[in-house]
């Protein structure tokens, strides 16, 4: 007996629903599943296994992998790795309650957020990471329990690591950069044969001078510290690209004095949050001069420190600048490339055209809620030919000059630009005229 048409119908249908769903949770061959957007009301890890049952063709190919706000243990960790064999990244930011000691993460992981406010202790997360040594990216948020310890362990035990996110830690201090970047004091008698004749030399007179209650010359001292960075070196091999320091309590200005020690790989840094940080801190990050990323949301940045940085780090192309009530509309006319080109040619000032060619790489731009400007920022916007996003949302903003050139708003004052100007439109639009004109704020 044939089935009927509605039934053939309705199975299509399902089929293609079915299709569909699986389209949504794979695309572009990137599988990554959270597990509390599904549908399903996960309360206990049981829940989840049975869910992941059904979902076997899912769970052979999945790399990325978010849990829900639940409590978990060790074997529900082993279970999820067993089952996802090609797992790669597993975010557990959400996860209520877990062991304090070690977390059983299979070897070939790269990237795990762990849960936050954790009870993990230095020597749980050691052991941890001492049995993956293809972390790539660590994120803690609220992660009191532990110290600088792991950081420095962090460095040796993973060498492929290039991300490192703290967020509200508040053990956070300048010493953890100093851990982070190679300077911290390591011990010299274990690693002797890994240093030049006149190093050793300048060990054994500094360990001779403390013996005697002296220091063993200035001489020996400053080699002694070459000494340490060059054995400190040997040993150190992973490189931090992009570091996050976001709404650490316990860091000031004088905290990134060690900064310009990352600055060989550094290329992403976050202070967002960090209102105890102020513009003493532009001279640190000016050495960074690799940085393409920068957010200094609610640091207190003025127009000073902002064009230090902006002359020296010319690669930038995304800069947050959220809430930063001591800028002006001079601030940002000093990040605009008609400035640009006009320090590189000395008094002279340069036409539009040779402006739009200078060689600022901004792209995207946060001014949100910096009371300090005026709608004169926009005119400074409209002429800025590779900016493609600006966020001017609590700004006096004048909406309808960026409009005219190209601009269109999405939502909340977030401006979009999908195409970057050319020279010939600058004699095209009277708002970029007007812009030129401007000039340098009073």
């Amino acid at each position: 007996m044939k089935r009927p048409i509605e039934s053939k119908k309705r199975l299509a249908a399902d089929g293609a629903a079915k299709r569909s769903r699986w389209q949504e949770l794979v695309e572009d061959r990137t599988e990554r599943l959270a597990l509390q957007n599904q549908g399903v009301a996960f309360t206990t890890v049981r829940s989840i296994l049975g869910w992941m049952r059904t979902q076997g063709e899912l769970w052979t190919v999945l790399t990325h992998l978010k849990m829900p706000r639940l409590k978990i243990g060790l074997r529900t960790i082993e279970q999820l790795q067993r089952m996802a064999p090609q797992l790669k990244s597993i975010d557990l930011l959400l996860v209520q309650k877990h062991c304090d000691e070690v977390l059983p993460f299979a070897s070939k992981l790269e990237q795990v957020c762990f849960p936050r406010s954790s009870r993990m202790t230095d020597a749980g997360l050691c052991a941890t990471l001492n049995a993956c040594p293809e972390f790539r990216t660590l994120e803690f948020m609220e992660c009191n329990q532990i110290s600088d310890i792991s950081m420095e362990h962090a460095m040796m035990a993973c060498p492929r690591l290039t991300k490192l996110k703290l967020v509200r830690c508040t053990w956070v201090t300048g010493k953890t950069l100093l851990y982070l970047s190679g300077g911290a004091e390591v011990g010299t008698l274990n690693t002797m044969a890994s240093l030049t004749g006149t190093k050793q030399q300048a060990v054994r007179e500094v360990a001779q001078g403390a013996a005697k209650g002296g220091n063993g010359g200035a001489a020996a001292q400053r080699t002694m510290r070459e000494a340490s960075r060059d054995v400190f070196t040997a040993r150190r091999t992973a490189k931090i690209e992009w570091l996050e320091l976001d709404q650490c309590e316990a860091l000031c200005s004088a905290s990134f004095a060690n900064l310009p020690l990352l600055a060989p790989t550094l290329q992403a840094f976050s202070l967002k949050g960090c209102c105890a940080v102020d513009a003493k801190v532009a001279p640190h990050i000016a050495a960074c001069t690799k940085l393409q990323l920068l957010d200094l949301a609610w640091v207190g940045i003025d127009d000073a420190a902002l064009r230090h940085i902006a002359e020296a780090c010319p690669q930038l192309q995304i800069l947050g600048l959220s809430s930063c009530g001591a800028l002006t509309d001079r601030g940002v006319w000093w990040l605009t490339p008609r400035c640009v080109a006009k320090r590189l040619s000395g008094d002279g000032v340069p036409s539009a055209e040779t402006a739009s060619q200078s060689q600022l790489q901004l792209r995207q731009l946060s001014l949100r809620s910096c009371g300090g400007l005026t709608p004169q920022s926009c005119h400074y916007l409209a002429a800025w030919p590779r900016l493609q996003w600006a966020d001017l949302g609590g700004v006096a903003a004048d909406a309808a000059v960026l409009r005219c050139t190209g601009w269109s708003e999405k939502k909340c004052q977030q401006f979009k630009r999908t195409s970057p100007l050319r020279p010939q439109d600058y004699r095209r639009h009277s708002h970029l005229r007007l812009a030129e004109q401007f000039g340098e704020p009073q």
